[in-house]
């Protein structure tokens, strides 16, 4: 269990950070999946777009990141911001 949260903490820094060929690395070598509508994808999707990190936001989208908007969201206030 320890592995794992280690691994998605390290997810999420780097997700922080805007740094894409980390988060690219870190999917990629533990073969992470968002395919399927879990919060963890949703949730960095969040981070990405909240701290304008487009690269980041569309590598976790082509991961397979679920973009779930409400009307209300802040990942639909985010993606709003953007196309401003």
């Amino acid at each position: 269990m320890s592995g794992d949260h280690n691994i998605s903490y390290s997810l999420m820094c780097a997700v922080c950070e805007g740094n894409v060929e980390r988060v690219r690395e870190l999917i990629d070598s533990f073969d992470l999946s968002y395919s399927q509508a879990r919060s963890e994808g949703y949730a960095l999707l969040c981070i990405a777009v909240f701290n304008e990190h487009t690269e980041v936001a569309k590598l976790l989208l082509t991961y397979g990141s679920k973009v779930k908007i409400s009307w209300f969201s802040s990942l639909r206030l985010g993606c709003e911001v953007f196309l401003l």
